[in-house]
C-alpha cells in the first residue's frame, strides 16, 4: 500500500584473527635429546596444544613452556600434535599439525681399560660398547679418526712416553651418535735390556757370580727358564739385586735370564746367560708346592731331585731352623697331620738335596696355604612335630658362608630346595603329613670350599588329631531346652571345649561330660538369646592337638505362658468362643489332647489361632489344650481348660 518504516540501523565488527601461524623447530630427535618446537603468528597472545583437531585432549602442562612444546624425549615413538593461535577477542587461526619423531638414541658409551697403565712396546686394547649403537668411532690425541671398529688396538712402540687422551663415539642406523666419550692411557718408560757379566763355567762347588746392568732400572729380577715361570729368589745381591751369586751345585748347563724393571713396573727384555756346572744335585721339585689344604686335612709336600740321595727341611731360609714332621724315603716328605687348630694362611718351608758326594743344592722355597674351616657346626630346632607342623631347624657355625643339607649320611640325596629359607642355607622350613621318623644331615661350608664333617638330627612327627565332628553344629534351640553337642575325632585322646578363639575362657567343668570329655551340655535358659560360638580342641597323648574348630548355635527367645479368657461353659445349639494370648508369640495351636495327636480343625480356628469358635452340637464335657509359637519356633508350655456342653432347657 506504499507504507513504509522508518530505517533501523544495524551494527556488526570484523575481529582481528591471527594470521600467518608458523613453527621453529626440529621434528625428529634421538632419545635423550630435548623435544623443542616453538610456534608464532600475527595478531596471537597466546597458542594451544593438542593431541586431536577437536582440542578436546590438550597437551599436559609439564610438555609446555609457555607457548612451547618442550620436552625430554625418553622414549622412541611418533606423535602427531594440534597447535592453533588464539588472541585475546577470542579467536583462533586455522589449526596446523605437526608430527614428532623421537627415534631410538645412542646410550651408556663406555670403553674397556680406560686410564690403563702400560709399558712402552705393549699391546693395549680398547673396547666399545654402548646401547643400541651400530657403529663406532675412536679419534687420537690430534683428532684424527684412528679406528671405525668397536675396538681401538694402539701399539705402544710408537708412541712416547708420556698421557693420552682418545675419543670414542658410538653411532646407530636411526642417525643418532652419543656424545664423545674421553678416555685416558698413559705410556711408561721401559729399562733397557739388561747387560750381563761373569764368567760362564764353574766347577760344582765355586762360586758363580754373575752381574746386570741396565740404564733406568731400578730392580733386576733372576730367572732359571725362558717363560719366566722359575723366579731366582735368592743368592741376589746389590740395590738393584743386580748380583747373582751363588755356590754352584747342579750339573751340567744353566741358562739365567735376567729382566730389568722399573718403579712404573715395566720391564725389559729378557737376557740371557748360560752357566755350566759340574755334577751336583739336580733341581728340587716339590710335589704339594704352592697347594692349599683346608684346617683338619693332612699336609704332604715331596720333594725329588736328581742326584740327591738325602734332603734336609727347614723353616727359615737362611736354612738353620730344621723343620719337624718330616719323614718318607731318604726325608724327601713333609707331612703334617694335625692342622685343625693351624692358624689360616700360607706357610713356607725350605728343602735342600744333598748327594754322597757332599755336593748340596740351593735351598728350595715350598709354599702351602692353609684355609679356614668351619667349626662348631651346631643344629638347632625342635626334633618332635605333630603333622602338619612346620619344622624349622637353624645351622650355626663359625667361620661359614653358606650350608648344605642332605637326606643321607652318603650326601646323594639333598633336601627339595624349597626348603630352604635363606640363601645361605642356614635355616630350613618344611611341612610333613606323613607319620615317620628320618634323619637330616647338614655341613657348613667356609668361603675356601672348606667343609665341616656332617651334622645330623633326628626329627620325629606325631601323628595328629584328624576328621573332627561335632553333633548339633550350626543348630539353634529355644531358651527353654536343653543341648547336647557331642564331639568325635580320629588318633585324639581328649577334647578341650573354649569360649573365645584365643582359648582363654574356658568352659564350665559342670557342663562337659562323656568318653574323652567329648560331650557338652548346655540348659539353654543360662544364656542370653542370641549367636554364640564355642571352640573345641582335640588333643591327643603325643601332645599334638587341632586348631580350634568353631561350634555355632543360636539361641532364641520362648514366648511367656499363654492365657485364655471366655465361657467354657455353653447350651448346645450356642459356640464355644475362647480367646488367647501369650506375650511373643505370633501364632497359636490348640488341641483336644495333651499329646498334640488331635488338633482342632482349622475352620474352627481364627486371628491366627488367637481365637476358637468350637460349635456345641451334643452334650460333652472335656478339656482343650492351647500352645504359643513365635518366628523363631519356640513353642510356650502347653496349658489346658476345661468345657461343658450342656442341654437347654426345653417345654416350657
Amino acid at each position: 500500500e506504499g507504507c513504509n518504516s522508518s530505517l533501523k540501523q544495524v551494527n556488526y565488527s570484523i575481529l582481528t584473527t591471527p594470521g600467518g601461524l608458523q613453527l621453529v623447530g626440529d621434528t625428529q630427535y634421538c632419545t635423550g635429546e630435548t623435544v623443542q618446537l616453538t610456534p608464532s603468528a600475527s595478531n596471537a597472545t597466546s597458542y594451544q596444544w593438542a593431541y586431536d583437531t577437536n582440542f578436546n585432549n590438550l597437551v599436559e602442562a609439564s610438555k609446555l613452556t609457555g607457548s612451547v612444546l618442550t620436552y625430554a624425549a625418553v622414549q622412541a615413538e611418533s606423535t602427531t600434535y594440534y597447535y592453533r593461535a588464539l588472541n585475546t577477542n577470542g579467536c583462533t587461526s586455522e589449526i596446523e599439525t605437526v608430527k614428532v619423531d623421537v627415534l631410538q638414541g645412542v646410550s651408556n658409551l663406555d670403553v674397556t681399560n680406560t686410564g690403563a697403565a702400560v709399558c712402552q712396546g705393549e699391546s693395549l686394547q680398547f673396547v666399545a660398547s654402548a646401547t643400541n649403537a651400530s657403529s663406532y668411532t675412536f679419534f687420537d690425541n690430534n683428532g684424527q679418526q684412528v679406528s671405525s671398529n668397536n675396538s681401538l688396538n694402539v701399539d705402544t712402540s710408537k708412541l712416547g712416553v708420556g698421557s693420552y687422551t682418545y675419543k670414542a663415539r658410538a653411532f646407530n642406523t636411526n642417525g643418532c651418535s652419543s656424545d664423545e666419550l674421553e678416555f685416558d692411557f698413559t705410556v711408561k718408560p721401559v729399562p733397557n735390556t739388561p747387560t750381563l757379566v761373569g764368567p760362564v763355567e764353574y766347577c760344582a762347588g765355586e762360586t758363580v757370580t754373575l752381574s746386570a746392568t741396565s740404564s733406568g732400572a731400578t730392580q733386576m729380577r733372576w730367572y732359571t727358564d725362558a717363560l719366566l715361570n722359575n723366579e731366582v729368589t735368592t743368592d741376589l745381591s746389590g740395590t738393584k739385586s743386580e748380583t747373582l751369586s751363588f755356590v754352584s751345585t747342579a750339573v751340567g748347563s744353566t741358562t739365567y735370564y735376567v729382566v730389568a724393571s722399573n718403579n712404573e713396573g715395566c720391564s725389559s727384555a729378557a737376557q740371557d746367560i748360560t752357566v755350566t756346572i759340574k755334577p751336583q744335585v739336580g733341581t728340587i721339585s716339590v710335589n704339594g708346592d704352592g697347594n692349599s689344604f683346608c684346617q683338619g686335612e693332612t699336609v704332604e709336600l715331596i720333594a725329588g731331585a736328581a742326584n740327591a740321595s738325602t734332603y734336609t727341611w727347614y723353616t727359615d731360609a737362611a736354612g738353620t731352623v730344621p723343620s719337624s714332621n718330616i719323614t718318607g724315603t731318604n726325608n724327601n716328605t713333609f707331612r703334617l697331620t694335625n692342622t685343625t687348630s693351624l692358624a689360616p694362611g700360607q706357610y713356607t718351608l725350605y728343602v735342600r738335596g744333598e748327594n754322597v758326594e757332599g755336593c748340596n743344592s740351593s735351598l728350595k722355597q715350598v709354599n702351602y696355604s692353609i684355609l679356614t674351616t668351619p667349626t662348631d657346626l651346631e643344629l638347632i630346632g625342635d626334633i618332635e612335630y605333630c603333622a602338619g607342623e612346620t619344622v624349622k631347624i637353624k645351622a650355626k657355625a663359625n667361620n661359614a658362608i653358606r650350608y648344605e643339607w642332605f637326606l643321607d649320611i652318603n650326601q646323594f640325596n639333598k633336601i627339595d630346595q624349597k626348603w630352604l629359607v635363606t640363601s645361605d642355607g642356614s635355616q630350613i622350613e618344611f611341612t610333613s603329613e606323613q607319620i615317620e621318623t628320618f634323619k637330616i644331615y647338614c655341613k657348613a661350608v667356609s668361603q675356601n670350599g672348606c667343609e665341616t664333617n656332617l651334622e645330623e638330627v633326628r626329627i620325629t612327627v606325631k601323628p595328629k588329631p584328624t576328621q573332627i565332628a561335632i553333633t548339633n553344629n550350626n543348630n539353634s534351640f529355644c531358651n527353654n531346652e536343653s543341648a547336647v553337642f557331642e564331639a568325635s575325632a580320629y588318633n585324639s585322646d581328649k577334647f578341650e571345649w573354649y569360649k573365645n578363639q584365643e582359648l582363654t575362657l574356658v568352659v564350665e567343668e559342670e557342663l562337659i561330660g562323656g568318653f574323652q570329655k567329648n560331650r557338652l551340655s548346655i540348659d539353654m535358659s543360662t544364656l542370653e538369646t542370641g549367636a554364640y560360638t564355642y571352640y573345641l580342641v582335640a588333643t591327643n597323648d603325643n601332645g599334638c592337638k587341632t586348631d580350634p574348630i568353631p561350634l555355632h548355635f543360636n539361641v532364641h527367645a520362648t514366648p511367656k505362658e499363654a492365657s485364655v479368657s471366655g465361657d467354657t461353659f455353653v447350651c448346645i445349639g450356642d459356640n464355644l468362643i475362647m480367646e488367647v494370648s501369650s506375650v511373643g508369640a505370633t501364632s497359636f495351636n490348640w488341641y483336644y489332647d495333651s499329646a498334640k495327636n488331635f488338633p482342632i480343625s482349622s475352620i474352627y480356628i481364627l486371628n491366627n489361632g488367637n481365637k476358637i469358635e468350637l460349635p456345641a452340637e451334643k452334650e460333652e464335657k472335656g478339656h482343650i489344650y492351647v500352645e504359643g509359637v513365635n518366628e523363631s519356633g519356640c513353642l510356650t508350655e502347653l496349658i489346658s481348660f476345661p468345657y461343658s456342653f450342656n442341654p437347654a432347657p426345653n417345654n416350657l
